[in-house]
């Protein structure tokens, strides 16, 4: 599956970011593995967070991320993770503007994870909702 958010998204926020890419041989050319990775830790903290049987759609394959939550609100999680991930990296020196950069994104990315809304509804057409169910801290909005 496609990551939540792109270099391009990361532009919005931090349009120099892409002069931070690694100096490989052959030449890294984006962000790829951290987009990649803040989709792997978003992916587990709201699975964690979801009633059991639509945790089990979604491994089945029955229901995506996408389904349950908004897709907007995935790639602007993903987006702060990644800038948080980049500028924790790049951070040599404690205090330094990376680690600024990386403390501030890092809680962006915690406030915007808490306020996810989550769509967990039971039927197709989202009249019916399950029962209330805990999501350790994040809230659940009902449309």
């Amino acid at each position: 599956m496609a990551n939540y958010s792109t270099d391009n998204d990361l532009l919005a926020y931090e349009p120099d970011i892409l002069n931070h890419l690694p100096n490989t041989d052959p030449p890294t050319t984006t962000f790829d593995a951290q987009h990649a990775e803040s989709k792997r830790v978003i992916d587990e903290v709201i699975l964690t967070r979801l009633p059991e049987w639509l945790r089990w759609k979604i491994r089945d394959g029955e229901k995506t991320m996408n389904d349950v939550v908004d897709e907007a609100d995935l790639k602007t999680v993903s987006v702060l993770h990644t800038l948080f991930l980049i500028f924790n990296w790049l951070s040599t020196t404690e205090g330094d503007i990376f680690e600024v950069k990386s403390v501030r994104y890092k809680r962006l990315f915690d406030e915007k994870l808490t306020s996810l809304s989550f769509d967990i509804s039971s039927d197709e057409n989202a009249d019916e909702f399950e029962d209330e169910s805990e999501t350790g801290g994040v809230e659940i909005f009902r449309a």
